[in-house]
């Protein structure tokens, strides 16, 4: 009979562990193991971790968190384009110290062989510390999301303060505590004097007094009412601080012994020992005044820490003079002594200025035990999920289900309208928020969220409920083909449509559609002791496994997102201890726990490229040949079209499978070595059966040196032939 050659010509489709084996097309396979499909058609050598890139000595990252990379806008040596930076928390301390990256000449990122910090965020807290930071204007907002430490602001600052008199620079990178602190514990105070007075100062305060003149003539009662005066600081020149109402909380012109007011001109003086007190984010300090029983509160001067005074809304600054006479106090006025205020100003009212009322007790997130457990920004607004922060009432709740926003261009102000926007009473936590187009994708225990917050009021477009949930922030990733996630159940994403299911451990209706093999997932998912992230190159994402301490045989699993298959991995990393992320150039980063260390962890990166390996495996799927029951099939030749550039030949590295695997045959052939071009392999049964009979077969292909034992090998395969004839069974007839 003449022979025929069962062909599969295209490695495309990875593994498809469907529970029925007729489920597979020809181009999938049953089992692939440290081989991908990147190359369309072929299978080639899977990439494992590369070497370590830095040593972080003292530090200790917990797995799933306290990775967190960042561009920022300013470097250390003050050339143009941004720094890039790795920031590791440390689980102990609630330190987080700053790696900063180098680029190197062939355009691979490397960590800098310099000092291990370019800067220190000191969050404390203690042991159990979880680092959760977002990013705005350049800037590092960081917190222990396990709220046992203070939230933190991290960024670099250039400026000159009280330009005029004797200037006081800023050119470095800060470390200070997060949110927008008033004027409280900065001993302000306010005072009303005669124009024929002496405006007087002191080193240690800050002052804000008001002159009044005398003139009959031109008395304007408007000046001998009673006021109350307050103050706020403005941060990073947008945020604005909460009032601070002046120590002495009631004043009129006769106080000051003004009878006949007429006009009035404000001085502000910063003590010069108090000066460096302020918050270095500081631009701008605020004065208002109110009359005595009245509610709202008017701006009357605004005072730029750099180029002086000036009146509300008005480029016309007055500069700051310096005075060794009163104790180096920094002294400003809003106009001329020729040119006084008339009247006070009545136009901008605090409300106005910051977008809330001025008796909200609490604004942001900066004391001790506040913070979120994750954070988004989606054009100029930040939101916070889950998060801890003093109530009105002086409590600090824990808002597991909260959802907050800032207030647009204002990174660090969360007022209470703007807490649980949109929010389903499911008694479900937020685990994890990334940024869509619009939107925000919220991911709870159970449950995923698409809250469209493209307008003012916040909506929900779409709830997955099955499949949907997250244990972990480190469970879901941001990609081009949208938010990825896996949970025990498998992998999903989201699109148009709704619900993408990229692989299940099993599926729960007749959609054909990926599977995968449940005990290796629950080998690789380990009840959530894993992680993944998305290679932007290869298009291709990582999943693996935290393992165990010391370990190099952490499982794991690349799916790739063109042809939607996966295959496994078996050495391809050591014992990952952290989140993964993504730097500047497309590289998956992490930091692994080096063997026999418990004080240190080393920042990692995973290659992608193809790199040798002993564990290659790929199990196609069981055939009947096409020409179904009743027809046997005798195979007596294997042939496979290989190549590869390793000095290894790999003698018997193939098995055939009968009938269900009711029989393994070792096959008899050899892959030459050092093959850089396509080259053909051919095996033949062992000479105890030079070809066997059979209903169906599948191969089993190995980087096995049966000889040998396992050799690291990289290997690219393209086309396997299994060479046979058929014969029908016999036909009987009765006579």
């Amino acid at each position: 009979m003449p022979i025929e050659p069962y062909v599969i010509e295209n490695f495309a489709l990875g593994t498809n562990n469907a529970p029925d084996a007729e489920d597979l097309f020809i181009n999938e396979m049953f089992n692939i193991q440290n081989m991908v499909n990147s190359k369309p058609g072929q299978l080639i050598t899977a990439g494992k971790e590369s070497a370590a890139l830095k040593q972080c000595a003292g530090y200790e990252t917990a797995p799933g968190t306290n990775l967190f990379h960042v561009m920022l806008d300013k470097n250390l040596a003050k050339t143009e384009g941004e720094t890039e930076w790795i920031l590791v928390g440390d689980e102990d301390s609630g330190n987080v110290a700053i790696v900063q990256y180098l680029s190197s000449a062939e355009g691979q990122t490397a960590i800098s062989s310099g000092s291990f910090n370019a800067g220190k965020i000191v969050c404390g807290g203690g042991a159990g510390f979880i680092m959760s930071a977002y990013v705005f204007d350049g800037a590092i907002r960081v917190c222990d999301a396990s709220f046992g430490g203070i939230p933190r602001w991290f960024g670099y600052i250039l400026k000159n303060w009280f330009v005029g008199a004797t200037p006081t620079a800023f050119d470095n990178y800060y470390d200070m505590n997060g949110g927008l602190p008033s004027l409280s514990d900065n001993g302000f105070s306010f005072s009303a004097l005669d124009s024929d007075d002496t405006v007087t100062f002191s080193a240690n305060d800050i002052k804000c007094q008001l002159k009044l003149h005398n003139d009959p003539e031109k008395v304007n009662y408007q000046w001998k009412k009673k006021f109350q005066l307050a103050a706020s600081i403005v941060y990073d020149g947008t945020q604005e601080s909460l009032l601070t109402i002046a120590t002495n909380k009631v004043l009129d012109g006769e106080n000051a012994g003004v009878t006949d007011p007429a006009v009035g001109n404000f001085y502000l003086s910063v003590g010069s020992n108090f000066g460096g007190n302020f918050n270095k984010r500081a631009t701008h300090i605020k004065v208002y005044m109110r009359e005595v029983g009245t509610e709202l509160w008017y701006l009357q001067a605004t005072y730029s820490l750099s180029k002086g005074g000036a009146l509300p809304h008005s480029d016309d600054y007055q500069a700051w003079s310096y005075s060794s006479s009163t104790h180096h106090a920094y002294n400003v006025k809003l106009a001329d002594t020729d040119f006084w205020m008339e009247e006070p100003s009545t136009i901008y009212t605090y409300q106005v200025e910051t977008g809330h009322d001025p008796d909200i007790k609490y604004i942001d997130f900066g004391r001790a035990t506040e913070g979120w457990k994750t954070s988004c920004v989606v054009g100029r607004t930040v939101y916070l999920g889950y998060t801890k922060r003093y109530g009105e009432d002086g409590g600090v709740p824990t808002n597991g289900d909260a959802l907050w926003k800032s207030l647009p261009n204002q990174p660090d102000k969360f007022i209470p309208i703007n807490m649980n926007i949109a929010v389903k009473d499911d008694g479900e936590n937020v685990i994890k928020t990334i940024t869509g187009n619009g939107v925000v994708f919220e991911f709870k225990e159970q449950t995923m969220r698409v809250v469209n917050v493209s307008q003012e009021i916040e909506t929900i477009d779409l709830t997955v409920q099955a499949n949907g949930g997250i244990v972990s922030a480190d469970k879901a990733i941001d990609t081009p083909f949208g938010p990825v996630w896996i949970n025990r159940y498998g992998m999903f994403s989201i699109d148009e449509n709704g619900l993408v299911r990229m692989f299940e451990r099993q599926s729960i209706d007749k959609t054909r559609r990926p599977t995968i093999d449940p005990t290796y997932w629950g080998t690789v998912y380990d009840d959530g002791d894993c992680t993944l992230q998305y290679d932007p190159f290869k298009r291709q994402i990582l999943i693996t496994n935290y393992g165990v301490f010391g370990s190099t045989t952490n499982p794991g699993i690349i799916f790739d997102m063109v042809s939607k298959s996966w295959t496994k991995l078996y050495n391809r990393l050591a014992q990952v201890y952290s989140n993964m992320v993504l730097d500047s150039k497309g590289n998956i980063v992490f930091a692994e726990r080096p063997s026999g260390s418990s004080t240190r962890v080393d920042l990692a990166v995973f290659d992608f490229d193809e790199a040798s390996s002993d564990k290659i495996r790929i199990e196609t799927p069981e055939t009947d040949f096409k020409h179904g029951s009743g027809t046997y099939k005798y195979v007596y030749k294997v042939m496979i079209k290989y190549k590869h550039s390793h000095a290894t030949t790999l003698t018997n590295n193939v098995e055939m499978k009968i009938d269900g695997d009711a029989t393994t045959y070792r096959l008899v052939g050899t892959m030459a070595q050092s093959a850089s071009a396509w080259a053909w392999a051919s095996y033949v049964m062992p000479s105890s059966a030079v070809f066997h009979k059979c209903d169906t077969a599948r191969l089993d292909i190995g980087g096995y040196n049966y000889s040998a034992g396992e050799v690291d090998i990289d290997t690219k395969l393209r086309v396997a032939k299994v060479i046979y004839f058929k014969r029908h069974l016999p036909h009987y007839r009765i006579s």
